[in-house]
This record gives C-alpha cells, structure tokens and sequence, in this order.
C-alpha cells in the first residue's frame, strides 16, 4: 500500500499534492506496521487472531469509532489520520488525535504488541517428528 502511495506521489505535479501524497506515504506505512504488530502480539496471544483484528476492525474502527468520539483515543485509524494531519498542509479539519497522541498511541501498540510477541514466541517450542 505504502508503494502505491508513493507512485501516486511521483504522478502528482503539484508541490503542494507532492507533501500530502508524502504524509499520506508515512501514514499508510506507520499504520501498516502498527496494524501488523498488533495482528502478530493478538496471534501468539489467541488461536483465533483472524476473528479478534476483524471484530477490532469492524466494530471498533469502523462503527464505534464513528459514533461514540471518546472512543477515537484508541484507534490506529485515528493515530494515522493525526500523523497525516500533523505532516501534510492542512487539507481537511478533523477532530480526532493530534499529533502528540497519535505517535503515543502507536508507540504504545508498536512497542507493546513487539514485547507480547517476542515474549510469547521466545517460549515456543518446535517438537520434532518421532
């Protein structure tokens, strides 16, 4: 995803598009991460970390979010979308994260879900064929 945000950056002419398609390079890439490590700690953690990201997602991202603006501290769509706002020439008002808890928060998920998942994964054992 980074990758095409960057072409598309490439593509556009103009200065001022060239720094919003480069925030939006960072936040996708930031985001990426964040979600994936976060996806990783949930998988070590619970046999069913396909269903727990999509419930996160769904629920959390897309509908709770959404209608319950208390609950925007706590998601990395909200992190990344205050990341891109905090980089890029003001496009859009937004009410969500500024900049400050938006690196918190995804610093809290990168650093947090890297310890669950080295912690979890140091103890894994691999059992030989007999």
């Amino acid at each position: 995803a980074a990758a095409s945000t960057i072409v598309t950056e490439l593509v556009l002419g103009a200065a001022a598009l060239r720094l919003t398609a480069a925030a939006y390079s960072l936040g996708v890439l930031v985001g990426a991460f964040a979600y994936a490590t976060g996806v990783v700690a949930l998988s070590v953690v619970t046999s069913r970390a396909l269903i727990a990201g999509l419930a996160y997602t769904l629920l959390w991202e897309g509908w709770l979010a959404g209608i319950l603006p208390g609950t925007r501290i706590l998601s990395l769509r909200e992190a990344t979308l205050g990341i891109i706002d905090a980089v890029s020439p003001r496009v859009f008002e937004r009410d969500g994260l500024d900049f400050t808890g938006s690196v918190v928060l995804v610093g809290i998920v990168l650093i947090g879900g890297f310890l669950i998942a080295t912690s979890r994964l140091a103890r894994y054992q691999v059992r030989g064929g007999d």
